[in-house]
């Protein structure tokens, strides 16, 4: 009887054992021009597929799709993807951003070289503002950085309220520097403390804090450096030294004695041209001049209305304290 359905040889009208050319030998022993899913055709015969292909129309080993749970890359299937390729629908497809190892197109697990992994799971050349890269990986600022470079607790600039002082952000700046803009800046002018480059509210060491807020050597006149302050004279004194009532020189109107600044001179005492009391001239008791007596000590008399004598000259007689 003849054999049917392509078949070379057979031994039943369906059962071949071979096929004519252009025809492939399947597995229920037909012949088909095309071998059925899972097959490839070898010497005119259908081999089963390898390495957990699903089809492989050219030879059993070259797939072009494959079985769950493997995924085909390239002519293989395999059961994890290669680095840079993620599986989806049993197909390997490749990572987009120079993601590393990623899990969809755009979720990154790790990076390429020179691309960090940001905190959208993205891959970039720099991390964004308030990350540092360590070891690829963009990881938050620490210590209140608002923005950080080389590691996490690098600070380039500061979140409020802190200051930028070198590399950290501080709540209050060191001495000798005052915060502004979320940075510390110098004090100028010698000061030890201030709250802006030149308002000092404290002065190095040899410097005196001035009326103005500037730190200098020494105090203007009218002042005296008082624990590194200049505190005013009293208001009698033009100028002062050791306290503010120690005075050296006087304002207008006062005299000076005895390093005070007085309206009048005291019993036995002048002013002279420089406003500064002098002793008068025993036995003058109260004077105009060193000689020049207004009034005398008891036993002398007041002769001429400038002399004090002890005894009245010829012609004149003693009244009370007067000749």
């Amino acid at each position: 009887m003849p054999c049917i359905n392509q078949c070379f040889n057979c031994t039943s009208s369906t059962y071949c054992l071979s096929c004519i050319s252009g025809y492939s030998l399947n597995p229920d022993k037909t012949c088909l021009t095309t071998c059925p899913d899972g097959y490839s055709s070898v010497s005119l015969i259908c081999v089963v597929c390898t390495s957990n292909c699903l089809t492989c129309p050219s030879t059993p080993s070259t797939c072009t799709s494959c079985a769950s749970p493997y995924f085909l890359t390239g002519n293989s299937c395999v059961q994890t993807c290669p680095n840079t390729y993620y599986g989806s629908n049993n197909l390997c497809l490749i990572c987009i951003n120079q993601c590393y190892n990623c899990t969809s197109s755009t979720y990154c697990l790790s990076c390429q070289g020179g691309y960090s992994l940001n905190p959208n799971k993205t891959c970039l050349t720099t991390c964004p503002d308030g990350y540092s890269s360590v070891s690829s990986i963009c990881v938050v600022c620490t210590n209140n950085c608002k923005t950080c470079s080389s590691t996490p607790s690098t600070c380039t600039s500061c979140s409020n309220p802190y200051f930028l002082s070198g590399s950290s952000c501080l709540q209050t700046c060191p001495n000798t520097y005052y915060g502004n803009s979320n940075i510390c800046l110098d004090c100028i002018n010698q000061c030890f403390n201030c709250t802006t480059s030149t308002y000092c509210l404290s002065c190095l060491s040899s410097y005196s804090l001035n009326p103005d807020n500037s730190c200098k050597l020494s105090c203007p006149s009218g002042y005296v450096s008082i624990a590194s302050i200049c505190s005013s004279c009293t208001s009698n004194c033009y100028t002062c030294s050791t306290s503010t009532s120690f005075c050296t020189s006087c304002s207008t109107g006062y005299i000076f004695y005895n390093n005070t600044c007085i309206l009048a001179c005291p019993v036995g005492q002048f002013q002279n041209t420089n406003s500064q009391c002098q002793t008068c001239i025993p036995p003058c008791q109260y004077c105009l001049a060193a000689s020049i007596c207004l009034t005398c000590i008891n036993s002398y008399y007041l002769y001429n209305g400038t002399q004090c004598l002890s005894n009245c000259p010829p012609g004149m007689y003693a009244y009370v304290t007067q000749c």
